[in-house]
């Protein structure tokens, strides 16, 4: 990407994420609570189309405060990423390394 695209990027909309609730597993790892994409922003919101579990769809659309997606220290804290194939790559390992279920494309 050149640098004027870079300048004219409307991010983070267009980044997909993951959310980690406060359920923790064994190891201290955070819970995956939630996938999906940014649509849209405000000055004190980002919405956020989350995607289904079981097929990949998106299910409803949820404001997230930006303060909760951009730090640590919210209940629930999240990653984010340039491109679905991205997200993707990180839940497989997820599920490999922390899941007691098979890796699996969502």
């Amino acid at each position: 990407m050149k640098k004027d695209d870079l300048a004219q990027a409307k991010y983070p909309i267009g980044l997909f994420c993951h959310s980690f609730g406060p359920k923790q597993y064994f190891d201290g790892t955070l819970e995956l609570t939630k996938q999906g994409v940014i649509i849209g922003m405000d000055d004190d919101y980002l919405l956020i189309m989350l995607f289904s579990w079981l097929d990949g769809d998106g299910n409803r659309i949820e404001a997230v405060p930006k303060k909760q997606v951009y730090t640590l220290n919210e209940p629930e804290c999240w990653n984010l990423y340039p491109s679905k194939e991205a997200m993707d790559a990180f839940y497989q390992k997820f599920q490999l390394d922390y899941g007691n279920q098979e890796a699996f494309e969502i």
